[in-house]
């Protein structure tokens, strides 16, 4: 009778402790309301730090071709760096445009690579360019392709 009640008690605490883990868990999901970022804007600003001075951003007061796209619809705003760590490129839409969240991250990301590279990189899947389309090559090619918008692969 005894190992009966024990059973009982050790499923309904183990069943507490996993409602207890999925509502932790829930809190600090993205979207969620909780956890880090919650109540940012996703349309908000986005930065990237450059390792580069101010002047290497905007050479002949232009922005660099990636950032020169969307330049006359953001707002952009270029401050030092901590530690002497380059410049920090904040940018996000004016009031009024059509937000494009996915494209600033590129343009941002493209531009680092370019200013601090003098190209942009590309993730080439094999050294010949080209997967074989088996099932995980198709999927990695998919990923790939969203990753770099999204700023995480």
């Amino acid at each position: 009778m005894a190992t009966k009640r024990t059973m009982g008690m050790s499923v309904a605490a183990a069943g507490a402790a996993a409602v207890v883990a999925v509502r932790v868990a829930r809190r600090g999901r993205p979207g969620t309301g909780h956890g880090p970022g919650a109540g940012r804007d996703p349309d908000g600003w986005k930065a990237v730090t450059v390792l580069a001075d101010a002047e290497a951003l905007r050479p002949g007061g232009r922005y660099p071709e990636p950032l020169a796209a969307l330049a006359d619809r953001l707002e952009i705003a270029l401050r030092p760096a901590g530690r002497d760590r380059g410049t920090e490129v904040h940018a996000r839409f004016r009031p009024g445009e059509h937000p494009d969240p996915e494209a600033l991250r590129v343009a941002l990301r493209d531009t680092k690579s370019l200013v601090e590279t003098g190209i942009v990189q590309r993730a080439d899947p094999v050294p010949h360019g080209v997967r074989k389309p088996t099932p995980f090559g198709i999927g990695q090619d998919a990923i790939e392709s969203r990753s770099k918008g999204m700023g995480l692969l």
